[in-house]
């Protein structure tokens, strides 16, 4: 493959990402993909605060995420997390399942109580 770091378009937003040519994988920006599903203005810390949870909770799927250097706003490369794409959708599927969970959770809270008689 000619090109092998390049930028894909989801939902008109960027998401870096590179081809491993040995493993013929594409890798993608975590932080990028947390920013598009978020919305977060500052996807890194969001991601950061994100992965340390996970990582206290024993979650695997923080392990498979891999230093890779993207390409910053700047032109230049820096290293960031990167992990393929059945990591990358394990991951969604977590961050869904948790989101659900809060939601519900806050769902009950706000509910008003049944008086008592």
């Amino acid at each position: 493959m000619k090109n092998k770091k390049q930028i894909t378009i989801f939902e008109g937003k960027k998401i870096r990402r590179y081809w491993d040519e040995e493993k013929e994988l594409w890798y993608f920006s975590v932080a990028d993909v947390v920013r598009v599903l978020t919305n977060s203005v500052d996807a890194g810390a969001y991601w950061r605060k994100l992965k340390q949870r996970l990582k206290e909770e024993g979650s695997k799927v923080v392990i498979k995420c891999h230093g890779l250097k993207f390409m910053a706003n700047d032109g230049k490369y820096y290293v960031s997390d990167g992990a393929d794409t059945e990591t990358m959708f394990r991951k969604i599927v977590r961050w869904r399942v948790k989101a659900e969970e809060l939601l519900a959770m806050l769902e009950n809270r706000l509910k008003p109580k049944p008086e008592s008689r």
